[in-house]
Protein backbone atom coordinates (compact mmCIF):
# COMPACT_ATOMS: atom_id res chain seq x y z
CA UNK A 1 0.00 0.00 0.00
CA UNK A 2 2.68 2.65 0.84
CA UNK A 3 4.33 2.31 -2.88
CA UNK A 4 1.48 4.36 -3.94
CA UNK A 5 3.15 7.20 -2.00
CA UNK A 6 -0.08 9.09 -1.41
CA UNK A 7 -1.65 10.02 1.49
CA UNK A 8 -4.64 8.12 3.34
CA UNK A 9 -7.44 10.16 2.80
CA UNK A 10 -8.39 12.03 5.83
CA UNK A 11 -11.86 12.92 7.39
CA UNK A 12 -14.20 15.74 6.40
CA UNK A 13 -13.00 15.64 3.01
CA UNK A 14 -16.54 16.91 2.20
CA UNK A 15 -16.55 19.76 4.09
CA UNK A 16 -18.97 22.33 3.13
CA UNK A 17 -21.18 19.62 1.18
CA UNK A 18 -23.62 17.31 2.37
CA UNK A 19 -22.38 14.34 3.91
CA UNK A 20 -25.13 13.03 5.95
CA UNK A 21 -23.45 13.04 9.26
CA UNK A 22 -25.33 11.25 12.33
CA UNK A 23 -26.20 13.91 14.98
CA UNK A 24 -22.68 14.04 17.15
CA UNK A 25 -22.47 12.55 20.41
CA UNK A 26 -24.99 9.59 18.99
CA UNK A 27 -24.05 5.97 19.18
CA UNK A 28 -24.38 6.13 15.19
CA UNK A 29 -21.92 9.22 15.15
CA UNK A 30 -19.05 7.45 17.19
CA UNK A 31 -20.01 3.93 15.65
CA UNK A 32 -18.63 6.17 12.52
CA UNK A 33 -15.98 7.88 13.24
CA UNK A 34 -14.59 4.62 14.73
CA UNK A 35 -15.20 2.87 11.68
CA UNK A 36 -13.22 5.29 9.99
CA UNK A 37 -10.10 5.58 12.12
CA UNK A 38 -10.22 1.93 12.07
CA UNK A 39 -10.28 1.39 8.51
CA UNK A 40 -7.75 4.10 8.00
CA UNK A 41 -5.39 2.41 10.48
CA UNK A 42 -5.71 -1.51 8.97
CA UNK A 43 -5.33 -0.04 5.67
CA UNK A 44 -2.01 1.92 6.86
CA UNK A 45 -0.65 -1.55 8.46
CA UNK A 46 -2.08 -3.66 5.85
CA UNK A 47 -4.46 -5.34 8.13
CA UNK A 48 -6.63 -5.77 4.41
CA UNK A 49 -9.70 -7.50 6.25
CA UNK A 50 -10.13 -5.24 8.89
CA UNK A 51 -9.99 -2.63 6.60
CA UNK A 52 -12.57 -3.87 4.65
CA UNK A 53 -15.04 -4.82 7.48
CA UNK A 54 -14.56 -1.03 8.64
CA UNK A 55 -14.90 0.84 5.53
CA UNK A 56 -17.66 -0.92 3.82
CA UNK A 57 -19.47 0.02 7.15
CA UNK A 58 -18.87 3.29 6.67
CA UNK A 59 -19.60 3.50 3.20
CA UNK A 60 -22.61 1.65 3.81
CA UNK A 61 -23.82 4.20 6.74
CA UNK A 62 -22.25 7.13 5.65
CA UNK A 63 -22.68 7.06 1.94
CA UNK A 64 -22.27 10.85 1.22
CA UNK A 65 -18.60 10.82 2.97
CA UNK A 66 -16.19 11.00 0.25
CA UNK A 67 -13.04 10.06 2.13
CA UNK A 68 -14.70 6.59 3.15
CA UNK A 69 -15.03 6.02 -1.03
CA UNK A 70 -11.48 7.20 -1.30
CA UNK A 71 -9.94 4.99 1.10
CA UNK A 72 -12.31 1.83 0.35
CA UNK A 73 -10.59 2.59 -3.45
CA UNK A 74 -7.20 2.66 -1.65
CA UNK A 75 -7.66 -0.35 -0.42
CA UNK A 76 -9.53 -2.18 -3.28
CA UNK A 77 -6.77 -1.18 -5.45
CA UNK A 78 -3.86 -2.67 -3.07
CA UNK A 79 -5.76 -5.49 -3.92
CA UNK A 80 -5.67 -5.53 -7.25
CA UNK A 81 -9.69 -5.17 -7.44
CA UNK A 82 -9.08 -2.06 -10.24
CA UNK A 83 -12.03 -2.12 -11.55
CA UNK A 84 -13.76 -1.86 -8.31
CA UNK A 85 -11.00 1.15 -7.06
CA UNK A 86 -12.17 3.36 -10.10
CA UNK A 87 -15.61 3.03 -9.21
CA UNK A 88 -15.01 3.71 -5.86
CA UNK A 89 -12.85 6.80 -6.60
CA UNK A 90 -16.06 7.71 -9.10
CA UNK A 91 -18.08 7.53 -6.73
CA UNK A 92 -15.94 9.28 -4.11
CA UNK A 93 -15.21 12.52 -7.19
CA UNK A 94 -19.32 12.68 -7.66
CA UNK A 95 -19.41 13.74 -3.84
CA UNK A 96 -16.16 16.26 -4.07
CA UNK A 97 -16.12 17.39 -7.91
CA UNK A 98 -13.37 20.27 -6.59
CA UNK A 99 -10.87 17.71 -4.91
CA UNK A 100 -7.25 18.09 -5.99
CA UNK A 101 -6.33 15.34 -3.62
CA UNK A 102 -9.17 12.90 -5.22
CA UNK A 103 -8.01 14.09 -8.74
CA UNK A 104 -4.30 13.39 -8.17
CA UNK A 105 -5.27 9.96 -6.27
CA UNK A 106 -7.33 9.05 -9.66
CA UNK A 107 -4.71 10.17 -11.75
CA UNK A 108 -2.28 8.00 -9.64
CA UNK A 109 -4.65 4.64 -10.10
CA UNK A 110 -4.37 5.43 -13.83
CA UNK A 111 -0.98 5.25 -14.03
CA UNK A 112 -0.51 2.83 -12.07
CA UNK A 113 -2.75 0.16 -13.62
CA UNK A 114 -0.85 1.89 -17.42
CA UNK A 115 -3.93 4.21 -18.61
CA UNK A 116 -1.20 6.68 -19.39
CA UNK A 117 -4.11 9.66 -20.99
CA UNK A 118 -7.00 8.61 -18.21
CA UNK A 119 -3.73 9.25 -15.72
CA UNK A 120 -2.56 13.06 -17.76
CA UNK A 121 -6.02 13.66 -17.54
CA UNK A 122 -7.04 13.83 -13.91
CA UNK A 123 -3.39 15.09 -13.18
CA UNK A 124 -3.74 17.85 -14.97
CA UNK A 125 -7.13 18.21 -13.55
CA UNK A 126 -5.58 17.81 -10.04
CA UNK A 127 -2.64 20.76 -10.74
CA UNK A 128 -5.81 22.89 -11.89
CA UNK A 129 -7.80 22.37 -9.00
CA UNK A 130 -4.85 22.47 -6.88
CA UNK A 131 -2.74 25.64 -8.36
CA UNK A 132 0.58 25.54 -10.20
CA UNK A 133 1.80 25.29 -6.94
CA UNK A 134 0.96 21.75 -5.88
CA UNK A 135 4.37 20.50 -6.54
CA UNK A 136 3.01 16.31 -5.79
CA UNK A 137 0.71 16.53 -8.52
CA UNK A 138 2.60 18.56 -11.36
CA UNK A 139 5.80 16.16 -10.71
CA UNK A 140 3.38 13.30 -11.07
CA UNK A 141 1.74 14.88 -14.37
CA UNK A 142 5.46 15.52 -15.74
CA UNK A 143 6.26 11.97 -15.18
CA UNK A 144 3.39 10.65 -16.74
CA UNK A 145 4.08 13.04 -19.72
CA UNK A 146 7.87 12.01 -20.12
CA UNK A 147 6.37 8.43 -20.08
CA UNK A 148 3.59 9.74 -22.84
CA UNK A 149 6.73 10.74 -25.21
CA UNK A 150 5.44 14.35 -24.50
CA UNK A 151 8.80 15.58 -23.58
CA UNK A 152 8.12 18.96 -23.93
CA UNK A 153 4.85 18.90 -21.94
CA UNK A 154 6.79 17.43 -19.26
CA UNK A 155 9.76 20.02 -19.43
CA UNK A 156 6.34 22.80 -19.32
CA UNK A 157 5.19 21.32 -16.18
CA UNK A 158 8.66 21.67 -14.62
CA UNK A 159 9.58 24.80 -15.61
CA UNK A 160 6.17 26.14 -14.55
CA UNK A 161 6.09 24.40 -10.86
CA UNK A 162 9.93 25.94 -11.00
CA UNK A 163 8.35 29.28 -11.36
CA UNK A 164 6.09 28.56 -7.80
CA UNK A 165 9.74 27.25 -6.21
CA UNK A 166 12.78 28.23 -7.72
CA UNK A 167 14.60 27.29 -5.11
CA UNK A 168 13.22 23.25 -4.39
CA UNK A 169 16.04 21.18 -5.19
CA UNK A 170 13.63 17.99 -6.16
CA UNK A 171 12.44 19.80 -9.24
CA UNK A 172 15.94 21.61 -9.99
CA UNK A 173 17.36 17.72 -10.13
CA UNK A 174 14.45 17.22 -12.21
CA UNK A 175 15.40 19.81 -14.60
CA UNK A 176 18.50 18.65 -14.78
CA UNK A 177 17.66 15.48 -15.49
CA UNK A 178 15.57 16.27 -18.38
CA UNK A 179 18.09 18.75 -20.12
CA UNK A 180 20.50 15.76 -19.73
CA UNK A 181 18.45 13.53 -21.12
CA UNK A 182 17.63 16.51 -24.18
CA UNK A 183 21.16 16.89 -24.55
CA UNK A 184 20.73 20.38 -24.01
CA UNK A 185 23.95 21.90 -23.03
CA UNK A 186 22.57 25.25 -22.36
CA UNK A 187 19.88 24.22 -20.12
CA UNK A 188 22.32 21.45 -18.33
CA UNK A 189 24.76 24.53 -17.65
CA UNK A 190 22.31 26.93 -16.15
CA UNK A 191 20.37 24.23 -13.77
CA UNK A 192 23.76 22.71 -12.79
CA UNK A 193 24.80 26.44 -11.68
CA UNK A 194 21.66 27.03 -9.68
CA UNK A 195 22.13 23.75 -7.93
CA UNK A 196 25.94 24.11 -7.72
CA UNK A 197 24.87 27.27 -5.34
CA UNK A 198 22.42 25.24 -2.94
CA UNK A 199 25.49 21.85 -2.52
CA UNK A 200 27.89 23.75 0.13
CA UNK A 201 26.87 20.79 3.00
CA UNK A 202 26.64 18.58 0.29
CA UNK A 203 30.10 15.72 0.39
CA UNK A 204 32.74 16.09 -2.27
CA UNK A 205 31.93 12.93 -3.90
CA UNK A 206 28.44 14.28 -4.63
CA UNK A 207 29.26 17.82 -5.70
CA UNK A 208 31.24 16.12 -8.45
CA UNK A 209 28.65 14.03 -9.46
CA UNK A 210 26.77 16.58 -9.91
CA UNK A 211 29.44 18.16 -12.20
CA UNK A 212 30.28 15.18 -14.18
Amino acid sequence: MKNLSIALVMFALSAGCEADFPEPGSDAYRQAVTDFYTGLAALDVGAHDRAAAALSRFTENIPGEPAGWANLALLQFSLGREEEAIRSMERAQGLAPESAELALLMGTFESRRGSTDEAVFHLRRALSLAGAGHLKAGYALARELERKGDAAGALAVVESLLVEAPTNLALLLERIRLAAKAQDADGLKQYVARVSSRTGGWPEAAKAQLQA
